[in-house]
């Protein structure tokens, strides 16, 4: 399941690089010379993001108590990393091509990714 992960997670991440490529020859399809074609790539790619950012936020119904020790918090920071970059930035590359160097597009991610972070690392009390 996490070699498919990472296989679609290359595969999207490919496709959205290419659609943002300059073409080295004009389209052979009909379709794919009109606007409509630029609109429909736009709405594949914003779909897909939205698709990611939910399955991201469903990190927030893991049943993780709190960690045990500092090795825990250690390792699911290390596994909270791997799927962030798995998960959660490929899809939004692109979009930070211009404001990556803004050190506000970098607090606004982390402020709006703080439930999942929060949850992961720290956990939730137990109630008994």
């Amino acid at each position: 399941m996490i070699l498919l992960g990472m296989i679609a997670t290359i595969v999207q991440t490919y496709l959205i690089y290419r659609y943002f490529s300059p073409p080295k020859d004009p389209p052979k399809s009909e379709f794919l010379r009109q606007p409509e074609s630029e609109v429909l790539g736009d709405v594949c790619i914003f779909v897909n993001m939205i698709l990611y950012q939910v399955l991201w936020n469903l990190l927030t119904f893991a049943p993780l108590g709190r960690p045990s020790g500092p090795g825990e918090f250690i390792g699911r920071l290390l596994v909270l990393c791997f799927i962030a970059l798995l998960i959660y930035f490929p899809p939004r590359m692109f979009y930070l091509a211009e404001d990556i160097h803004r050190r506000r597009t970098w607090i606004t991610m982390l402020l709006a990714n703080s439930p999942v972070i929060i949850r992961v690392l720290i956990g939730t009390r137990e109630w008994s």
